[in-house]
């Protein structure tokens, strides 16, 4: 017995949210009472990539665009649409009737959220575009004149472009715009004035050279957001905006060429997030709020200044690819009392670290090649990881509850020695709750322990608070890489059954 034709149009229509447009396609032929819940459905969505119909792209296309203008025109003329979506692959199309028509339709039936993704094409947008109802509009390949269509579009809030081309520089105002994002857009020229704005991002793309584009922002009085890719406008301009818009809370710069001085100085900033910036040698941040600051530089030999001021609230400490020294470390450790996450990613210049902080919870040591010496004294840690060789550790101090990671990299040599120094890394980590280790062996050999003390004394870790693997060791499980070879893990069972007295089970599982 068929239930869901008895239910009211809304609840049906909520049910058929869940379903993807094929399915709903399908179920408007079952009946006539589907075929009209189909017709009043408020969500229209077209995708290229479920329609096979033709040999050649051309033919695809072409048979698209019918089906669209064919769809839309059994749709009921009165329906209120929520949304309006097309995906499609319009490259060599610049106008079509039945594509417009389409759009047509859409704005005059009150739709609220449109998406345009046309992929690498230039299509025009329709002249007539105006709609007093749509809030989100994102575009995608097409080519049109932005001023026009936001006086065209008085409610519009979201508004995101993507390889778009604009038919002369941007300069608008707007009061109802809260949100929008360039990306791989045509356009030399953005002016924007809009009191209510409160993100901005801009993406230039990855030409390199990025082309120059004049952003001024400086009449967006409430923007808390603004987020730049690619970006070539120089020392001035970031200073300028990152200054002046007194509310601005995140701060993200990615991979601006010809930056090389950043001061900030914001009361209200509480995230920077400053990433593969080359030219750049200096970094100052006075910002009494910060909370979250990550720096990802392009060569970890490298230095650049960083320096915080009056920023005693950061809980979130990312440093990755640069030369900052351990003195540095230290220093920023005693300033960040409220630090809760470090990490420090190939930053190649720390060579003796020492991380003594009462309240951080989160550690991080990536790949910090000349890194020899580590003192840990942290005792509210509760996650550790390290990747890297062999190293000293003088003091580790966590909770009991702290899970700790352990990514080794290749030795130099494959010995007894090596297995020594990784033995006495391991045993910092004895109080933790969880304990990984993840090793690359490429082949392994070892010499046998003749009249050690150890082995005269099969007692000798009773009385010690950390017990000797040699003595209590009784299961071992490895799972075989492909850097292992078959002989290897022989030669691998031969040293743990030689040495582990108390060995009972070994068990060698290949890739």
């Amino acid at each position: 017995m068929d239930r869901i034709s008895d239910l009211p149009d809304p609840i049906a229509h909520h049910i058929m949210s869940f379903l993807t447009t094929l399915d709903i396609t399908k179920l408007s032929i079952l009946s006539k009472r589907f075929f009209f819940l189909w017709r009043s459905f408020p969500v229209i969505d077209f995708d290229e990539s479920t329609f096979a119909q033709g040999t050649s792209l051309a033919s695809i296309t072409n048979c698209f665009l019918d089906h669209i203008h064919n769809s839309v025109r059994l749709r009921r003329i009165d329906t209120v649409l929520s949304e309006f979506r097309v995906k499609a692959n319009l490259k060599r199309i610049s106008v079509d009737r039945r594509f417009d028509s389409a759009i047509s339709f859409a704005l005059e039936n009150g739709v609220k959220k449109m998406d345009l993704n046309l992929g690498l094409a230039k299509y025009q947008l329709p002249v007539s575009f105006a709609s007093k109802s749509i809030n989100v509009l994102r575009l995608r390949g097409l080519k049109f004149d932005l001023c026009d269509l936001i006086l065209a579009c008085p409610s519009l809030g979201t508004l995101s472009l993507s390889s778009c081309e604009f038919l002369r520089d941007v300069n608008f105002s707007s009061q109802t715009l809260t949100k929008i994002k360039f990306s791989w857009c045509v356009v030399k020229f953005i002016k924007i004035k809009a009191l209510n704005l409160h993100y901005f991002s801009f993406d230039a793309g990855k030409d390199h050279p990025p082309p120059r584009c004049q952003i001024n922002l400086l009449q967006c009085e409430n923007i808390r957001h603004l987020w730049l890719h690619n970006l070539v406008n120089g020392n001035d301009w970031i200073e300028e905006h990152a200054n002046s818009l007194g509310k601005l809370e995140t701060f993200i710069l990615h991979g601006c060429q010809d930056i090389q001085h950043i001061r900030v100085c914001n009361e209200k900033l509480e995230r920077v997030d400053l990433s593969n910036c080359p030219a750049l040698v200096s970094v100052e941040v006075i910002a009494p709020s910060l909370k979250y600051f990550g720096y990802r530089g392009t060569d970890r030999n490298r230095v650049c200044n960083i320096s915080f001021v009056a920023s005693s609230r950061v809980i979130e400490l990312t440093i990755e690819d640069t030369g900052i020294t351990d003195r540095w470390v230290e220093a920023q450790l005693a300033k960040f009392r409220c630090l809760e996450s470090l990490r420090l990613v190939a930053c190649n210049s720390l060579k003796k670290v020492k991380v003594v902080h009462e309240k951080l919870q989160e550690l991080e040591l990536y790949n910090c090649l000349r890194l020899i010496e580590a003192e840990i004294n942290t005792p509210q840690l509760l996650c550790f990881e390290y990747c890297g060789g062999i190293i000293e550790f003088c003091t580790v101090v966590t909770r009991s509850l702290c899970t700790a990671t352990l990514v080794m990299k290749p030795w130099v040599t494959y010995n007894n020695e090596s297995f020594y120094g990784l033995r006495k890394l391991l045993s910092f980590f004895g109080h933790c709750q969880s304990l990984k280790v993840s090793c690359s062996w490429q082949k392994f050999a070892y010499n046998e322990m003749i009249g050690e003390e150890e082995d005269k004394n099969p007692f000798c870790c009773r009385s010690k608070p950390i017990k000797c693997w040699r003595h209590n060791l009784t299961r071992v499980e490895i799972q075989s890489s492909d850097d292992l070879s078959p002989n290897n893990g022989v030669e691998l069972q031969k040293y743990f059954r030689t040495n582990a007295m108390m060995l009972d089970s070994f068990c060698f599982n290949e890739g």
